[in-house]
């Protein structure tokens, strides 16, 4: 469909109605003037700022469901340009402090394509031939393989949310009939290559409330996926803090009983796999050497040879004789990596100085002069300052947060928030394939907004409505809409 304009295509009915004009009063919104300048600012921003705050959107109140029709069928279209086709699971190392613990944070505001489509989809409600509709433009594309470089793991808890919301609602008893749900179903299954798929396609099959056909169907694709895994041991390590691999095994066999599959067969390849997994020599450095990790993993293949057992399946044992050869990230994990900054470690003693002043004797003019020296110090400090720009983004954002905390007085707190929002604003055309976690530091500051006093939160969502950033301009106005009072 080729997009004719916000405002152009308010005036038609593209998902699941008739194409008629719709009249100037059932387009008129609750909030009209406010509703438009979203919608505007919406056309101007990246493709995932633009569908997550049209979603924030629709989810509100206010609209007629004509209105909320015609919005998601912009909201799929922007997914469809969407650049991360699926969420990252950051490597778990714990260390906040640092540029993995940035991108791992960044990641909980699920930005990407799979989780966007979710949200579509539950904003659909029970139209399931809209539901279908997006199901078809929906698929996920060859995911490049990941090593010991990679920053995290695929998570695919959303996509398989998607198939079970397409199982559960949007097959006619025709089309099961006819196998035409197993086709599509099988079509988006185990395709990934990714160790870290299997325990969710495990859950899908044994929760998708699938008949004997279509469970044996399913653990049949599934089984030949194994084959086509390789060896990877970022992904096989990490598996074991994503999710209860034997849970997700113990229900897949609970079902299979229930509905009397053998799934001997599938156990037996399952095995193979683990041991193939084991039998590398090969380890990761950020992840071997994570106590909590080899201890998950050694607790669950202890559960997992346990079920086997019932199966008369030969347990999964690590080969002892093998030599571990380490492979090392070019750039180490390592904690406390904002406090090598030099100058965040400088506005960091700064700032826990004032805060000692002002427990002592107040606001005064000593106070005031540490105060001056803080901002001082920011507009000193440059991105060239740091080793990266994504560095610079966060560790400086990390701070102006604390900043706002810690300042005492209404005045002074809004004043780190305009050094904050003007960071921000600066660091959006500078970071290119990073955007994720910029637009991640501005939903964290929305977030952050929320918990503040009522008066502080209005002035900051003005702040964030006049900033030359579309993309904060588009939260703002979110923001605004969400706390006005509907006209009547």
């Amino acid at each position: 469909m080729k997009l004719i304009g916000i405002r152009g295509l308010l005036s038609f009915t593209l998902i699941g109605s008739s194409s008629s004009l719709l009249s100037q009063q059932q387009l008129k919104p609750r909030f009209p003037e406010l509703s438009m300048k979203i919608l505007d600012a919406s056309s101007a921003v990246p493709a995932e700022s633009a569908a997550d705050g049209l979603l924030q959107f629709i989810e509100g109140p206010g609209l007629a469901q004509t209105q909320r029709l015609q919005l998601l069928n912009i909201v799929s279209e922007k997914i469809q340009v969407v650049d991360a086709p699926i969420q990252l699971y950051g490597l778990p190392i714990g260390f906040t402090d640092s540029d993995l613990g940035a991108l791992a944070a960044s990641q909980k505001f699920g930005l990407d394509k799979a989780s966007l489509t979710i949200r579509l989809l539950n904003a659909l409600g029970a139209d399931n031939v809209a539901i279908r509709e997006s199901i078809n433009r929906y698929s996920l594309p060859a995911l490049p393989v990941l090593d010991c470089q990679s920053d995290g793991v695929y998570y695919f808890k959303s996509h398989y949310e998607i198939l079970q919301k397409l199982s559960k609602s949007a097959f006619s008893q025709k089309e099961v009939a006819n196998f035409k749900k197993l086709e599509i179903l099988k079509r988006h299954t185990a395709k990934s290559g990714s160790f870290t798929e299997l325990p969710f396609a495990l859950d899908f099959i044994a929760k998708g409330e699938l008949t004997k056909r279509e469970f044996e169907e399913m653990m049949i694709e599934v089984l030949i996926s194994l084959d086509q895994i390789s060896v990877n041991p970022l992904e096989f390590d990490v598996s074991f803090s994503l999710v209860s691999m034997p849970s997700r095994i113990d229900a897949f066999t609970q079902r299979a009983r229930e509905l009397e599959v053998n799934p001997k067969s599938f156990l037996d390849a399952l095995a193979k796999l683990y041991l193939r997994q084991l039998s590398s020599r090969y380890v990761c450095d950020s992840v071997t050497a994570d106590k909590q990790i080899q201890e998950l993993k050694a607790k669950h293949l202890l559960e997992i040879n346990s079920i086997l057992k019932n199966f008369d399946i030969l347990p999964i044992i690590a080969p002892t004789n093998l030599k571990a050869i380490v492979v090392h990230r070019k750039i180490p994990v390592s904690e406390g990596e904002y406090w090598r900054s030099v100058k965040y470690r400088k506005l960091f003693m700064t700032l826990k100085e004032l805060k000692t002043r002002n427990l002592k004797a107040g606001w005064d003019t000593e106070t005031e002069g540490l105060f001056f020296m803080i901002k001082n110090n920011l507009a000193d400090w440059k991105s060239q300052d740091e080793p990266t720009h994504e560095r610079f983004l966060n560790i400086k954002a990390s701070f102006l947060k604390d900043l706002g905390r810690e300042l005492p007085g209404e005045l002074r707190k809004l004043t780190a928030f305009e050094i904050y929002l003007a960071h921000l604003a600066y660091q959006e055309a500078l970071l290119g394939s990073s955007r994720f976690q910029w637009i991640a530091c501005v939903k964290d500051l929305v977030s952050y907004q929320r918990e503040l006093p009522s008066d502080l939160s209005q002035r900051v969502i003005g702040l964030m409505r006049e900033s030359p950033s579309p993309t904060i301009r588009l939260y703002g106005q979110l923001e605004e809409l969400r706390g006005a009072k509907p006209k009547r």
